[in-house]
């Protein structure tokens, strides 16, 4: 199975206020104007390399709103599967949702992420 571009090209972040274990600052926003438009992202380094797959605390990860991959990843390698980011909030852990597609990039993970429906929701890594 050939590779898939989105294990070719995507943005890396590395950023260590999306990990679960960040307790810091909790304004950050994945909105439009932050996380930009739909693209292809890889998580690394200090963030870690997954989106966190369990509902994290409310204020953890740099954010009041903690989004997280209600779903499974795909085993097989260059292979794609569709889920759903829930956004853990004070009264539901998952207060707010969006589709994702998720690849196995055979080493690592890519993720389709799209901005946040509203301020304070942001994507966590583990």
């Amino acid at each position: 199975m050939p590779t898939p571009g989105q294990c070719l090209t995507q943005t890396v972040i590395t950023d260590n206020t999306r990990n679960v274990n960040y307790t810091g600052s909790s304004s950050g926003c994945d909105t439009a104007s932050t996380l930009g438009e739909a693209a292809w992202y890889q998580f690394t380094g200090a963030a870690g390399t997954i989106l966190a797959d369990y509902p994290v605390s409310v204020g953890s990860c740099g954010t009041e709103y903690t989004g997280w991959f209600n779903g499974s990843y795909p085993s097989i390698p260059n292979t794609l599967v569709s889920g759903t980011i829930c956004f853990n909030g004070p009264n539901s852990t998952c207060s707010y949702t969006i589709t994702t597609l998720i690849t196995n990039c055979n080493g690592y993970y890519t993720f389709l992420l799209f901005a946040a429906p509203a301020c304070n929701l942001r994507y966590c890594t583990m």
